[in-house]
């Protein structure tokens, strides 16, 4: 609820896909979806304790910021 009333994030939120390749051979992708708000930092930081992979998404808005540099 609060997230909904705040458009962020407040908590990671794990979700998977499954996909298939055009030889019919299928691969499941999961997902972390981690808070963007600075004042998350830990919670984004354990998730990636948990990943083999990242995939950075910045915005292209706000650019950079200081919490981007310290998930680098």
């Amino acid at each position: 609820m609060d997230e909904i009333e705040r458009k962020i994030s407040l908590k990671a939120a794990p979700f998977q896909i499954l996909l298939k390749d055009s030889k019919d051979k299928s691969f499941v992708y999961n997902v972390m979806d981690t808070p963007g708000h600075p004042d998350f930092i830990d919670e984004v930081l354990v998730s990636l304790r948990f990943a083999d992979n990242v995939i950075l998404v910045v915005d292209v808005f706000e650019g950079c910021t200081m919490q981007t540099d310290k998930i680098i």
